[in-house]
This record gives C-alpha cells, sequence and structure tokens, in this order.
C-alpha cells in the first residue's frame, strides 16, 4: 500500500510538473518571439545605418545647428 502511494505521488507530481511547464512554455513564448522580433529589427538598423551615420556627422560637425527624428532643431 505505502509503494503503491508513493508511485501515485510521484505520477501526480509528475504531471503536476508537465501541466506548470506548459502554463510556464505558454507564457515565455509570446515574450520569446518578441524578443526575436526585436533583436532582428534592431540588427537590421545597426547593419544599415553605420554608413548614413557616418555620413550625417560629417555634414553636420561643421553646421551650428542639425535636426533630430522628431524635427527638432538643435544648437551645437
Amino acid at each position: 500500500l505505502t509503494i503503491e502511494l508513493n508511485k501515485l505521488k510521484i505520477r501526480f507530481a509528475t504531471e503536476v510538473g508537465r501541466v506548470a511547464k506548459r502554463r510556464v512554455d505558454q507564457r515565455v513564448e509570446p515574450a520569446k518571439k518578441a524578443a526575436q522580433i526585436l533583436h532582428k529589427k534592431l540588427l537590421g538598423c545597426v547593419q544599415s545605418q553605420t554608413g548614413v551615420d557616418a555620413e550625417r556627422r560629417m555634414v553636420t560637425a561643421n553646421q551650428t545647428h542639425c535636426r533630430n527624428d522628431k524635427g527638432l532643431v538643435i544648437i551645437k
């Protein structure tokens, strides 16, 4: 009887563990997917903007002001 009870406890714990893991996976997967998409977009921005930013810096280095991405004038 004790051995059977222990087997049932182990089976129950295993099943509870599976359910808990499934719930955690369901909550983690959307965040993981969003992080992967964000990483891909940021990587694309960093790789494509390198030359453009360097050219902008060279052009605006001699100017007294420039516009940022929000349209504001920045005085240097």
